[in-house]
């Protein structure tokens, strides 16, 4: 007897078969979800890993700026013979003695140090009235209602006695003046003009 199906034009699919091609489209969407969360999961490595990058090299800028020290926008120049920064100009800071700063507040973050000729002239920073007086200390309590206290120094104004700002209130005992400005919410930098104007208690 002889066979009439031709085998070139249909082919008997089993039931296994079958199955596997209707699981098919399934996987392959699974594959294709899987390809895109792992490729979110790249891509969000690589942005946070730029980003990091990114905030370490603006943090490592901004480190490197505070060592070059900007007084209310002052300008300093390197002194070639000390090696040290000198101030130049205030832009209405008053400097309380005229000389160079050897610590400046963002490397001590309570006080500043200058350094000056032996006995040289001590301004008030701010105007305000004298409350206590010693051998080789200043205190002012300023009109906004913080409170400078100024170390080596020799008063020439006694306790109780009002100042104006820039005023002479001394001379240094040795040759290093120690400066610090307090509010009520801590210290604040005694060269910054704007900070000392913005501060009040």
């Amino acid at each position: 007897m002889q066979n009439n199906t031709k085998t070139g034009s249909f082919r008997f699919v089993d039931e296994s078969e079958r199955e596997a091609r209707a699981v098919s489209p399934v996987k392959k969407s699974s594959v294709a979800k899987n390809k895109l969360v792992r490729n979110i999961a790249v891509l969000s490595v690589l942005a946070f890993g730029i980003w990091g990058i990114s905030a370490m090299e603006n943090s490592r800028l901004e480190k490197k700026g505070t060592e070059v020290y900007t007084a209310a926008g002052s300008s300093l120049i390197g002194d070639e013979d000390l090696g040290q920064l000198k101030f130049v100009s205030s832009d209405g800071a008053v400097m309380p003695v005229d000389g160079e700063v050897v610590t400046t507040f963002s490397d001590s973050g309570d006080k500043v140090e200058l350094m000056g000729d032996k006995q040289a002239n001590v301004r008030s920073i701010l105007s305000g009235t004298v409350a206590k007086v010693s051998d080789d200390e200043l205190i002012i309590q300023n009109d906004n209602g913080t409170r400078s206290i100024y170390k080596g120094v020799k008063s020439s104004v006694g306790a109780g006695e009002y100042v104006e700002k820039s005023q002479v209130v001394g001379t240094l005992s040795e040759q290093i003046l120690s400066l610090e400005t307090v509010s009520a919410i801590g210290y604040v930098d005694p060269l910054d003009a704007k900070e000392l104007e913005q501060t009040a208690v």
